[in-house]
């Protein structure tokens, strides 16, 4: 299984270090809203989450907060804006 987000956004040239998995992550999209917080790095695995649920039409209210020591990329912070966007109720 590979994630959407890497499959998605992986360009010609794009390197990879590919190792064992460590451990899982999912929403339970029948468990009413989702509270997602991270600092800095920890937005990675949310904003995978955060794809994975666009595949969907029908998802739980996600809140997503967000901060970091050092300002943020624009284009990590776009490209997370967008994907929460696509998904109904999200804040």
């Amino acid at each position: 299984m590979v994630s959407t987000a890497i499959v998605g956004e992986t360009r010609p040239g794009d390197r990879w270090r590919l190792s064992n998995p460590h451990g899982g992550m999912h929403v339970d999209r029948d468990g009413g809203d989702v509270l997602m917080v991270a600092g800095s790095t920890g937005l990675a695995p949310l904003r995978t989450l955060i794809m994975d649920l666009t595949r969907y039409g029908d998802n739980p209210r996600v809140h997503l907060f967000f901060g970091a020591r050092y300002p943020v990329s624009s284009t990590t912070y776009a490209r997370c804006g967008r994907s929460l966007r696509r998904i109904r109720g999200c804040r």
